[in-house]
């Protein structure tokens, strides 16, 4: 098996109240994809008896996300990061900002004996830093600068942190992104 694409990287926003119960706001195209690395951080546990071990735990303890898109406008920055931003579309970012909970979702191309698929995948509950900026001066040649944000992966209330599910085609499969990221049509296809 082999992946061979990242496509259409998705986020809405969690309202979480007090008893847990989750409200998904009206979900949003974050960019087009580039590149992400999700990495899973696990806690294990070993019980021994009897001089030896007699049972094992591993789960999940949260994770890290990092994505690179083609752009992060004003509008999904402000989403993702907490910052403020204006009627006139004027980002102001503070210190007191405050990240909110996010679900992300995106595709991945899939290939395995010769056969392609489409994954799509969704973290239930993240919440991104302040991305790194990297800005060059043009020479003779054009070096292109695209943003990465990162961020922290987290269970939900009631412990799911991911959703995958394999389909034949793009359409299927991105359909399913956004049904769990609450995008009602199919934007930026």
């Amino acid at each position: 098996m082999a992946y061979t694409g990242y496509r259409y990287p998705r986020y809405c926003k969690i309202d979480i109240e007090e008893d847990g119960t989750e409200t998904l706001q009206p979900g949003r195209v974050m960019g087009k994809g580039i590149r992400a690395e999700i990495k899973v951080d696990t806690s294990e546990a070993i019980l021994y008896a009897d001089d030896g071990p007699a049972e094992s735990v591993r789960e999940f303890s949260g994770g890290s996300i990092s994505q690179e898109t083609d752009d992060l406008e004003n509008q999904v920055l402000a989403d993702l990061t907490g910052a403020a931003l204006s009627e006139d579309g004027e980002l102001t970012a503070n210190d007191a900002d405050v990240p909110p909970f996010l679900r992300v979702g995106f595709l991945s191309r899939k290939v395995k004996n010769n056969k392609v698929s489409y994954k799509g995948t969704v973290y239930m509950k993240v919440q991104y830093g302040v991305p790194d900026e990297s800005y060059e001066t043009k020479g003779q040649n054009t070096t292109f600068k695209t943003p990465t944000i990162a961020g922290r992966i987290y269970r939900n209330e009631n412990g799911d942190w991911k959703k995958q599910k394999e389909f034949p085609t793009v359409a299927a499969a991105l359909a399913y992104v956004d049904g769990l990221v609450n995008i009602k049509q199919q934007e930026g296809v």
